[in-house]
């Protein structure tokens, strides 16, 4: 077992983790739950298709109210189909097509088609590879690493790393990462408490896991199929 006080590339690998996925297809999982006092009280889950940059699609569902927004999950339900980024709108999202993971009043506004929102997307970067590289840099800001595990699959050798950090004003964090030898992170799980002013233990448990594999995004149920969608110019 090896360890290092201090993980000094945590920016590093991030980069290396988001260039692995340039130019590659992947499914994209995220999951999370909270517990107030011991008790499960929300769970929100992500299943993404990422065909690349421009296409791919995305589904969020959330059950109860977190307390707080849990981190690297996505908070639109969308589909891009290479030239267009369309934003579900329903009765739990806001006018621009953002969940509502805690409570807030009804927002509305002028959808652009029959439940959907739209925007150009933006063929230089990959929402889903930045975001999970964004969560990656806070989960290896750690005070302690330790190499717990290595396994060789298929001719590539992927390596189990624990992180730990000291608790600063009454949280905890614990985490773990599975990464191979091109720096692709392949499954983060980050598990955090902090203590709110109502003084009842709030954990959050988040498990990203990334599948490189050949996918092909194809158009949600709630996107109208028998119009074409508006041509932005």
């Amino acid at each position: 077992m090896r360890r290092a006080s201090r993980i000094t590339n945590a920016s590093a690998l991030a980069d290396a983790h988001e260039a692995a996925l340039d130019g590659r297809s992947y499914r994209l999982s995220v999951v999370a739950r909270e517990f107030v006092g011991g008790r499960p009280t929300a769970f929100a889950w992500e299943r993404a298709v990422v065909e690349g940059p421009t296409r791919y699609r995305s589904d969020v569902s959330v059950i109860g109210t977190f307390r707080q927004q849990p981190r690297a999950i996505g908070t639109t339900s969308a589909y891009a189909d290479g030239t267009m980024r369309f934003v579900r709108l329903t009765t739990a999202t806001e006018a621009d097509g953002t969940i509502r993971f805690t409570e807030r009043g009804p927002e509305s506004g002028t959808a652009d088609g029959p439940g959907w929102r739209s925007v150009a997307v933006d063929p230089a970067v990959d929402p889903f590879a930045n975001r999970t590289a964004t969560h990656l840099r806070g989960v290896l800001d750690v005070d302690d690493a330790a190499v717990v595990g290595s396994f060789e699959r298929e001719g590539t050798t992927y390596v189990w790393i624990d992180l730990r950090r000291r608790p600063p004003g009454g949280t905890d964090a614990i985490d773990s990462i599975l990464v191979d030898e091109r720096g692709l992170v392949h499954e983060i799980r980050h598990e955090y408490a902090y203590l709110p002013p109502e003084a009842s233990t709030v954990r959050t448990v988040v498990t990203v896991r990334i599948e490189p594999t050949n996918v092909t995004a194809s158009p949600p149920p709630w996107l109208d199929a028998g119009e074409s969608p508006p041509v932005r110019r």
